[in-house]
């Protein structure tokens, strides 16, 4: 299981993040479940990218983590 970093999260290509971040959401073993507080910062790092548009649905993915 790979946790990435802020750096990554800010600016590694889309598809390699959504891959990355999907499997860190739904597939984490029990001590590497991600914390909301740990899924708002990376939602927040998305929304702040030049290419956040591209990258909505995982936008949406973390909101509905948090929420949830």
């Amino acid at each position: 299981m790979y946790v990435p970093t802020r750096g990554e999260v800010a600016y590694m290509a889309p598809e390699t993040l959504r891959l990355i971040l999907m499997d860190w959401l739904h597939e984490s073993p029990s001590e590497l479940i991600p914390s909301a507080a740990q899924i708002s910062q990376v939602k927040a790092i998305l929304e702040a990218r030049p290419d956040a548009a591209e990258l909505a649905g995982l936008i949406e993915e973390c909101r509905q983590y948090v929420t949830d």
